[in-house]
């Protein structure tokens, strides 16, 4: 993605937090000891790809599950298996009641420079338990990724789930979602709506994702569709699949990727994180 695009894109990361109005700091940081398997969940034949792991992050965020697409997948693995020493930097981190904002920087094994910017919600008062989006910038290429604490115990019932919701395709829009989920009969839907020229947007067009298809996985606290769509609105519609998790206590937190199911590359992206 071209540079022009990198500041208002990391712009928009701070203001998914601000637009959710309102502490802890967990994220996709720093525990350079810490070791994963790393699952590969879509490769396209330009090289990006979608890749997903479930690292401990220690004091950065304790066991998680972490998603992230991007197109070094090198530095990305290092990224999802939590082996980067990614430091805060100064000046850059806020929190607004239980969302909070931060960034971090380091260097993966190949020599890519990282700028890792996040915006999340902490789950609980203690700030332990964490659902959050981040931009990562890879040598001046941006990744996106999703990460959460992992789930402890899931509920019965019917909840629904609400948060800031972003896609990128060319310019970058934000918006929110809404995700229903019914732990019962292990399935869901959801919806995002990202209006035009959003207002940390970089003029982009109105964008969309929905997936009535979703599948729960109780066993890891995932959920899952490749039935999803994803485009701009009233004007395309694309072929897509979704990958997230349920996040902390009772499932209270969720967080997730869509990406496009098409071989070459990803047409759309999209990223979301909240809460019932």
């Amino acid at each position: 993605m071209a540079n022009t695009k990198i500041s208002t894109m990391l712009a928009t990361t701070a203001a998914l937090a601000l637009a959710a109005c309102g502490g802890g700091s967990s994220d996709i940081s720093n525990n350079p000891t810490a070791t994963t398997a790393v699952q590969t969940l879509k490769a396209y034949s330009d090289g990006s790809g979608v890749i997903s792991a479930s690292p401990n992050l220690g004091s950065a965020g304790g066991p998680s599950n972490l998603i992230i697409a991007a197109s070094d997948l090198t530095a990305a693995r290092e990224v999802a298996s939590g082996t980067i020493n990614l430091v805060e930097v100064p000046g850059a981190s806020a929190t607004f009641g239980q969302y909070y904002v931060v960034q971090r920087t380091g260097t993966a094994s190949n020599g890519a420079s990282l700028v890792v910017s996040t915006a999340g919600e902490s789950l609980n008062i203690q700030g332990s338990e964490y659902a959050a989006v981040s931009l990562v910038e890879i040598n001046n290429a941006i990744a996106i990724s999703s990460s959460g604490s992992k789930v402890n115990g899931m509920p019965s019932g019917n909840y629904t789930y609400t948060g800031p919701a972003s896609v990128m395709s060319g310019p970058i829009g934000d918006g929110t979602f809404t995700m229903n989920a019914n732990f019962n009969t292990n399935t869901g839907n959801i919806a995002a709506t990202i209006p035009a020229n959003s207002p940390a947007g970089s003029g982009n067009p109105g964008y969309f994702f929905s997936s009535n298809t979703l599948q729960i996985n109780q066993t890891d606290g995932s959920f899952s569709s490749s039935d999803a769509a994803i485009g701009s609105t009233g004007v395309n519609s694309y072929s897509s699949s979704i990958k997230g998790y349920f996040a902390g206590t009772n499932a209270t937190g969720v967080h997730g990727l869509i990406y496009t199911n098409d071989p070459s590359a990803a047409t759309y992206l999209g990223a979301f994180y909240g809460s019932r």
